[in-house]
């Protein structure tokens, strides 16, 4: 693959180089466990300054394509295997919880889910979860109804890296 200018109008450098090296990940010229050069070595390669090369390496890092290791550099990290959600499952667990609200005495009237959004999980979370820090995830909020109010919430968080939601239409 040929070295692109990374100095083009109306690019950022950083974001280039990033993005030349996620090409490369993705199309398997970098295998995981590859080594990636250092930033000093990677800025006399591609003609881009150290400062450049630093900020494309933590960009990939914060993408989860990298993983620094001390002594050893950097490495491709390996991507793990994609798991669906089946959010039907999901279902028969917001029908156990209605029940056991129900022997509170709280009549659910009807459960959303009313929000999946994206988000940056706090250290705590990628720490407790096993997920590279600041790789985004899944916030799926689901809502119980009771008399026009809402009586209960369950907010889950999902790998974005790994998980595909699927649902059941019908």
């Amino acid at each position: 693959m040929p070295t692109p200018d990374f100095y083009g109008p109306n690019r950022v450098a950083y974001l280039a180089v990033a993005n030349w090296y996620r090409r490369r990940i993705i199309d398997g010229e970098l295998a995981p466990g590859d080594k990636i050069p250092s930033s000093v070595t990677m800025a006399a390669e591609l003609g881009v300054s150290e400062q450049v090369a630093y900020q494309a390496m933590q960009q990939l890092r914060r993408w989860g394509y990298t993983e620094a290791h001390r002594g050893s550099g950097t490495r491709v990290r390996r991507r793990p295997e994609r798991q669906v959600t089946d959010m039907t499952v999901w279902d028969a667990a917001a029908h156990r919880v209605a029940r056991e609200l129900a022997e509170r005495g709280i009549v659910v009237d009807e459960v959303f889910t009313e929000d999946i959004s994206a988000k940056i999980p706090t250290l705590e979370e990628a720490t407790a979860n096993d997920w590279p820090e600041g790789l985004p995830v899944m916030q799926i909020v689901r809502h119980y109804w009771s008399g026009g109010e809402v009586v209960h919430e369950v907010t889950r968080l999902v790998s974005a890296e790994t998980t595909t939601l699927r649902y059941r239409v019908g």
